[in-house]
């Protein structure tokens, strides 16, 4: 039986994966110009975007389909719009989009696809792709801030760890922003030196990764780490005024700025935080800055295995595995210092854990210890400047 959306009045957030497609610009035009939402059936049977689009209605969310030039090279992208109804069946797909807008200036080789983690490459001739929903589409959660006069949020952030699993990182601390109502985030090197030990962060592989949604500001870097001398000197303090441009340009898609330590309060990161904070006061800005992803700590249920249950009981797992990618966003936006109540037949057992952080075997949740210094740190409520 095909599954038709609910109607929707409101906008609600964009989900964290759209769908790329391509049609004749004449047609494109012609749908745009009358306004109305448009039924349109393709060959292909778009599954992967079929199971994107219930779980994100499921979640209140909104699945974005954009188009390119289908007359052309295929690089150039026209319109975006919102995916309101999506069928398959054995013969292809029917689907209908409606508030159809323009794109302008944008390449389709500036989208990620969001199965490898790469940006589709020239040449690309296939008429469908499931990507990384874009972050100069528009999401309403910027607007909703705004009129609750709420502070703009910039999170701090280490990769420590991460940094064999860059694409799953990022898929899932985008897809955390879109459950937020926010657009993926715009990713803020503040490394002085990008020749370093981890492959995803190494010399511009990071940038290459993620695109327009990446920007390296080696001014807010540490000097020491230069040098090879103690204590933190920022190279350019100034710079923290670039950081916060950034923050304020784009309000709906909020700026995650990074480096390797661990822990915030030994890093130079909380010297820019700090930095950013004064720029604020002395631009009348409003801001907060905390650590990735902010947020009170909260409880929530996990299943597991007995293995999994009784290692965990025992002290000798401090990892649990994310084995279910529906609960990934969920994860990505754990608060610090959250509880996990683990259930395996019948029995359960509360942990505090942190957000999901990334190895090579893929997401999974730190369990932390009740004395646990890094806990403390990550906890901290952050820093803020807000706006008279």
């Amino acid at each position: 039986m095909p599954t038709t959306a609910r109607d929707h009045v409101e906008s609600m957030p964009l989900a964290a994966e759209a769908v790329y497609t391509i049609l004749h610009p004449d047609h494109l035009h012609g749908l745009a110009a009358t306004g109305k939402p448009a039924t349109l059936r393709v060959r292909k049977r778009w599954v992967k975007a079929h199971e994107n689009f219930l779980k994100a209605r499921a979640a209140g969310l909104d699945v974005a389909v954009l188009y390119a030039d289908a007359a052309n090279d295929c690089s150039k992208l026209l319109y975006w719009g919102k995916v309101t109804e999506l069928n398959i069946d054995a013969h292809g797909s029917a689907y209908t989009v409606s508030e159809l807008r323009p794109i302008r200036g944008r390449r389709t080789q500036e989208l990620v696809l969001s199965g490898t983690g790469a940006r589709i490459a020239e040449g690309y001739l296939r008429d469908y792709a499931v990507i990384l929903t874009p972050g100069f589409i528009e999401s309403p959660a910027a607007k909703i801030l705004a009129a609750a006069n709420e502070p703009i949020t910039l999170f701090s952030f280490g990769y420590h760890g991460c940094g064999g699993a860059t694409p799953a990182l990022t898929r899932a601390v985008a897809a955390a922003e879109v459950l937020r109502g926010f657009r993926p985030p715009l990713w803020v090197d503040i490394r002085i030196n990008r020749s370093v030990r981890a492959a995803g962060f190494r010399d511009d592989a990071f940038h290459r990764l993620l695109g327009d949604n990446y920007r390296w500001i080696p001014d807010l870097g540490n000097l020491a780490i230069q040098d090879g001398t103690d204590g933190i000197r920022i190279k350019k303090p100034a710079a923290a005024t670039d950081l916060l441009d950034s923050a304020l340009d784009d309000t709906a898609r909020r700026v995650i700025f990074f480096c390797h330590c661990e822990i915030p309060r030994s890093c130079h990161r909380h010297e820019v935080a700090k930095l950013l904070v004064r720029a604020a006061h002395t631009r009348a800005a409003s801001v907060r800055v905390v650590e990735w992803p902010g947020g009170d700590p909260i409880s929530i249920s996990w299943e597991v295995t007995l293995a999994v249950f009784r290692k965990i009981a025992n002290g000798s797992l401090r990892r649990i595995r994310i084995e279910d990618a529906s609960r990934l966003a969920e994860a990505a936006a754990l608060p610090w210092g959250s509880t996990v109540d683990l259930v395996c037949d019948g029995e359960s057992q509360q942990q505090p854990v942190g957000p999901a952080r990334f190895d090579q075997e893929g997401a999974y949740l730190p369990i932390l210890d009740e004395d646990d210094a890094t806990r403390g740190a990550l906890q901290e409520g952050g820093y803020t400047a807000v706006r008279a």
